[in-house]
């Protein structure tokens, strides 16, 4: 059976204080115990010595005291004995002979002059040693202390009841108070069960003061951005890729089913496969780069890294790259003096820097595009801008995406899908990438790795 937070919350604090209560009541008794205990024995050590004046000193004293000590200090306590041994040449086995006592409390009388002992029915003893004129004496004298016991029973029926009271209350109180504090939690509980994949909209309300639960909100409402997100880029790709996927194969489909409708001459054949070469090489294509999305995800070992100079690489595709040679380029590398290389995969670092580089070329219409590097504590960064048609503002967040493409870029050829490749290379290498862009004004593109 399962049991509820604010349950184990009033369990374990009930608990807790319960065991501090217990501590506290148990040394309270037994404090209260030896504090009863050591006042009646001093009361019948008082008694054993004027015992032992009255019966030994009485013919040095007054009848008249005599009198006066009786009627102050000798009332009869309860169970009250009084005994009286001579010992000769210290000679107490005379005592233990006659008494049921322990040897130890006679050794302690020999030893130190006086002993206290309680024996099994709770009678308290104390034994002094008195010398006198006439010889030497020991004095037992024996009581039972009932109003001391009286008072330790009524103590600990008090302490008891009063900690198994205790016990209830503070559970009660305890799940009442765990009940207020998690009630935040129940609230979002109640929200979160509301929220399902058709309504990812919702929001779980973040409690105003700062705690515990205001973080779990803000968290959990940030997950629920994330997913959001996720879902709405997740539903792009299947409809981009959807489309892209369904053009091509509607393409060769229908050219095949025209072919064979009816008998058609050699050229109308020769144009009828042609068109389907066409479209069987755009669905090449596009699964060729969905693959290489696909691969971009894994991880890469270390044993493919190599020590590169990242301006170097750039040269390289702007200078042996025929592809490049027209076009209007221009690169400001950094003008540090100290040259700082990066770890990575040459291959998947120049796909990534094609991608920028074709992008910003295509959407800028060969208006030209500057490339500008420079080093920032242990970062390396890259900037691709050009001057082309930018991206509105509400899309921005979604250009990384695989196979999306934006509302002003329908007449230009592509699959949305390297920026999104682009990314995934960057991340794998521990860099970042950032868009910026103004529409009809141009975009910036940024990638930013790590040096050694």
């Amino acid at each position: 059976m399962r049991m509820k937070i604010k349950n184990k919350l009033a369990l374990m604090y009930t608990v807790l204080t319960l065991t501090l209560l217990t501590v506290l009541c148990v040394s309270i008794y037994y404090r209260f115990e030896y504090f009863t205990r050591d006042n009646f024995f001093q009361r019948i050590t008082e008694r054993a010595f004027i015992v032992a004046k009255f019966h030994l000193d009485k013919d040095d004293v007054s009848t008249t005291i005599y009198e006066s000590i009786i009627k102050e200090y000798l009332q009869i306590l309860p169970l009250e004995k009084e005994y009286i041994f001579q010992i000769n040449q210290n000679n107490f086995s005379i005592i233990q002979d006659s008494l049921p006592i322990p040897e130890s409390f006679i050794a302690e009388i020999s030893q130190h002059n006086i002993a206290y002992h309680i024996d099994h029915d709770l009678l308290s003893w104390v034994g002094i040693y008195y010398p006198d004129n006439q010889g030497d004496f020991v004095v037992l004298v024996t009581a039972l202390d009932e109003s001391g016991i009286l008072k330790l029973d009524k103590l600990r029926n008090i302490l008891v009841s009063g900690v198994l009271i205790s016990t209830m209350i503070l559970f009660f109180v305890g799940r009442w108070f765990a009940g207020i504090m998690l009630n935040p939690m129940s609230k979002i509980t109640r929200y979160v069960k509301k929220i399902k994949a058709h309504n990812l909209h919702l929001r779980v309300p973040e409690p105003t003061q700062k705690d515990e639960l205001r973080e779990l909100s803000v968290t959990f409402n940030e997950m629920l951005n994330s997913l959001e997100m996720t879902l709405n880029v997740h539903q792009i790709f299947i409809n981009n890729a959807s489309h892209e996927l369904k053009t091509p194969l509607t393409s060769i489909l229908g050219e095949a089913e025209y072919a064979l409708s009816k008998s058609r001459t050699a050229e109308e054949y020769e144009r009828i496969v042609g068109n389907i070469n066409k479209a069987a090489l755009r669905l090449e294509k596009l699964t060729y780069e969905l693959l290489q999305l696909n691969h971009s995800y894994t991880k890469i070992s270390p044993e493919f890294f190599d020590t590169l100079y990242l301006d170097e690489v750039i040269y390289e595709l702007l200078y042996t790259d025929e592809k490049y040679g027209e076009q209007k380029i221009q690169f400001q590398p950094s003008t540090d003096n100290h040259r700082r290389s990066i770890k990575a995969n040459k291959q998947l670092i120049q796909i990534a820097l094609r991608n920028v580089l074709d992008n910003a070329l295509k959407f800028s219409n060969r208006k030209g595009i500057v490339v500008t590097s420079w080093y920032t504590e242990n970062m390396i960064t890259l900037e691709v801008t050009d001057r082309g048609i930018g991206i509105p503002p509400d899309e921005i967040v979604y250009v990384t995406q695989p196979l999306y493409r934006g509302a002003n870029v329908k007449t230009f050829s592509g699959y949305g899908i390297g920026l999104s490749l682009t990314e995934n290379i960057i991340k794998l290498h521990g860099g970042c990438i950032k868009v910026r862009s103004e529409q009809n004004k141009g975009t910036k593109v940024s990638i930013a790795l790590p040096t050694c």
